[in-house]
């Protein structure tokens, strides 16, 4: 399936993978126009072809959401949230429980 079939075959509940400047999300379609443009939950944007023109610069594509891209994406989100944990009020050997897993043994 090419990429316009793709398009029009998406339909509302679909996800894809939201591709910007800096950036890699998922989203719901939450709806087509009749002429085919792409609506998605959360953002006011009409996708033509499976794209928004921000600027002359900038756009936001979307693309078919792969289990590749799924995972990254979530990979992606839980190393942020590990490297803005704040750990200056855990116990110790929880803090040594999570240094085993990444690091191997401590003692």
């Amino acid at each position: 399936m090419n990429r316009t079939e793709w398009l029009e075959s998406l339909k509302p509940g679909d996800k894809v993978l939201l591709e910007g400047d800096g950036y890699r999300g998922i989203r719901t379609v939450e709806r087509l126009t009749p002429t085919g443009r792409v609506i998605l939950k959360g953002r006011p944007d009409q996708f033509i072809n499976g794209a928004h023109r921000i600027d002359d610069w900038h756009s936001d594509t979307i693309h078919k959401l792969t289990k590749e891209a799924k995972d990254k994406i979530h990979r992606s989100i839980k190393i942020q949230k590990i490297e803005k944990y704040n750990w200056k009020h855990d116990d110790v050997n929880k803090i040594d429980a999570v240094y085993d897993i990444l690091f191997g043994d401590t003692k």
